[in-house]
């Protein structure tokens, strides 16, 4: 009875609205009382994976409370919107964000990914095989960002091993007209195992840590199509993170794929990289908030 009293309190605390552009999202409103039910969680045992960890007459009970959590307290941006607004680029100051992008080469957060998702994490020449088979879609979307957005081809010397190399002048403008950043530059490589090179990490940090997809992800379409290819390429190696500071601690919620509705919006396009079974896998993980998302708590130290 104690569970269920503190997730009807959440329940009730917890309201969703928000607008990026003209695009009506959802937000979760968080205020200082709404973690009744996360209280009850942590003292059942510091994790939001607790099926592990309690009797088995209450495993049930905790895999609703869990599903609950997911569904009800996620902050919007993780939901990528798959259709910006059409934004110009005079803008003054960046949209906010509460959900960061994050770029890992471990090739455990892969593995971890698709134990979790279910997904059978292949060979590096498979992976290899099925990227360069998003080349040619790749390729479309960069010339969407040249041909739409401003962006144009960077003023480099040739480099096979990278697919592209664009760039596009900072968006966000000073009172005086001025620019707020330095130039956007966005690259790709034409094969998978660069995201893996030990030489090339900080590169494709900086290029995924960047205000391209910190903000540029939320206006510009072909850039949130880049990115969700890719968490459907390489799962686990470029995730969406959101952290929440609790007074018990720290709960981390972690985004390894694109919505449902991207994927079905693109169904073709991906059938065509990955094949009717793949894409399959990809569709049932994304439906389901519990294999498409994880939450992870930290307690605080005293």
């Amino acid at each position: 009875m104690e569970i269920k009293r503190s997730y009807l309190q959440t329940k009730k605390r917890v309201s969703f609205s928000g607008h990026v552009g003209s695009q009506s999202l959802q937000r979760a409103n968080y205020s200082g009382g709404t973690h009744a039910r996360q209280r009850t969680l942590h003292k059942a045992g510091n994790a939001m994976h607790l099926s592990t960890l309690v009797p088995s007459k209450a495993r049930f009970t905790i895999f609703l409370l869990e599903v609950t959590y997911l569904a009800l307290h996620l902050p919007c941006f993780l939901f990528i919107n798959t259709q910006p607004c059409s934004c110009t680029h005079n803008m003054q100051t960046p949209p906010s964000s509460t959900a960061q992008v994050h770029f890992s080469s471990d090739v455990r957060n892969m593995d971890n990914w698709a134990r979790r998702t279910g997904i059978p994490l292949t060979t590096a020449e498979a992976l290899g095989t099925t990227y360069a088979r998003a080349h040619k879609w790749l390729s479309s979307l960069k010339a969407q960002l040249i041909q739409h957005h401003g962006w144009q081809d960077a003023e480099v010397a040739a480099d096979t091993r990278m697919l592209f190399t664009v760039e596009a002048p900072s968006p966000w403008r000073s009172p005086n007209g001025l620019p707020l950043s330095p130039k956007l530059r966005l690259q790709l490589p034409t094969h998978a195992s660069s995201f893996f090179s030990p030489e090339r990490r900080v590169q494709w940090q900086m290029v995924f840590h960047s205000d391209i997809f910190a903000t540029q992800r939320l206006i510009v379409q072909p850039i949130t199509d880049i990115l969700n290819l890719i968490q459907c390429l390489l799962t686990g190696v470029v995730t969406l993170v959101y952290e929440e500071q609790l007074p018990q601690g720290t709960y981390t919620t972690t985004r390894g794929l694109p919505s449902v509705q991207w994927i079905t919006n693109n169904q073709a396009a991906l059938l065509e990289v990955f094949g009717h079974a793949h894409f399959k896998q990809l569709w049932k993980a994304a439906n389901d908030r519990t294999t498409s998302f994880k939450v992870d708590f930290e307690p605080r130290r005293r």
